[in-house]
């Protein structure tokens, strides 16, 4: 709606963020946490675990891929090309794609 609180920018270039478009995300994320904390308070209320949240919990830094047999094959290949370990080669390109 033009008129409204939500609107759609045509505009190829991004515009500055509005006063308005501010109050947008602070009302999703005010939205958000209150969607959480209900959960959370039906959570206890029934008696069930409430999960770790995933920033709090701590990670071995090793998990497992399955890949296609070939791109074994192929990783292996460019591993042992530039002197480096499967390991070291995949996780370099993770850490690339973020």
């Amino acid at each position: 709606r033009a008129s409204g609180r939500w609107c759609r920018c045509t505009s190829r270039t991004r515009r500055p963020r509005t006063r308005r478009h501010q109050s947008v995300a602070e009302d999703a994320l005010a939205g958000i946490q209150s969607l959480v904390a209900d959960s959370v308070s039906d959570m206890r209320t029934n008696g069930e675990p409430i999960p770790e949240p995933f920033g709090d919990r701590a990670y071995s830094g090793k998990f497992m891929v399955r890949v296609p047999p070939e791109m074994h094959r192929s990783l292996a290949i460019r591993a042992a090309e530039q002197g480096v370990s499967m390991n070291r080669l995949v996780s370099a390109r993770l850490a690339r794609e973020g």
